[in-house]
């Protein structure tokens, strides 16, 4: 057997994919309940307005609270879990084929509690 199978299953390494694959899997919960709201608000929005003209400014309140959570918050934390799961891949990568960490093209490396939080 060659290293790099050995290593590619060692325990420590296949924690990483896991958490790599939990991470990403998180941000794609994200972006689906993100997309989902800002359709059902697009569809929902002129249709309740359509019906009843009064529901307008509220619709519109709505709008534009989730429009600021959207881009101020969770767009945030779907961004952070694809960064923290490529970095997470990236390490993989680096221990099993014996590269260095390249801080200028990836950044710092992922925290390691990350791993026992998930």
């Amino acid at each position: 057997m060659n290293s790099i199978s050995e290593k590619q299953n060692q325990e420590k390494r296949v924690e990483l994919l896991l958490t790599q694959r939990i991470l990403y899997s998180q941000a794609k919960i994200y972006f689906i309940y993100r997309t989902t709201f800002a359709l059902i608000l697009a569809i929902l929005g002129p249709a309740l307005i359509a019906i009843n003209i009064n529901l307008a400014p509220y619709i519109a309140l709505v709008s534009i609270v989730y429009w600021l959570l959207d881009n101020l918050w969770f767009e945030k934390i779907e961004s952070t879990k694809k960064i923290d799961a490529a970095k997470f891949q990236e390490l993989f990568d680096t221990q099993v084929l014996d590269l260095n960490w390249n801080e200028v093209v990836v950044g710092s490396k992922p925290d390691h509690e990350i791993i026992g939080s998930i």
